[in-house]
């Protein structure tokens, strides 16, 4: 029986590239370069104003589709 590619479930590690750390402001910094602050449909940004605002994003619970810097949390489902 031939196995696949080591994947996210085999425990394997080789598909992550880029770390993850948790700023004082915002929830998630990723590869020290974009932040993400996560949070329901009424959520501002005001945790990432101190960013570029081409780095920084809200992932929205609650909302259906993105603008601007707004992004539905559901999406991420799809990067799984």
């Amino acid at each position: 029986m031939e196995s696949g590619p080591p994947g996210p479930l085999d425990g394997s590690t080789d598909l992550i590239h880029y770390p993850i750390t948790f700023p004082e402001k915002g929830d998630f910094l990723i590869d020290g370069n974009l932040l993400f602050e996560t949070g329901g449909k009424n959520k501002t940004g005001k945790q990432t104003h101190h960013w570029p605002t081409d780095k920084a994003f809200t992932a929205a619970y609650g909302i259906e589709y993105g603008r601007g810097n707004r992004i539905p949390l559901w999406l991420f489902g799809f990067l799984y």
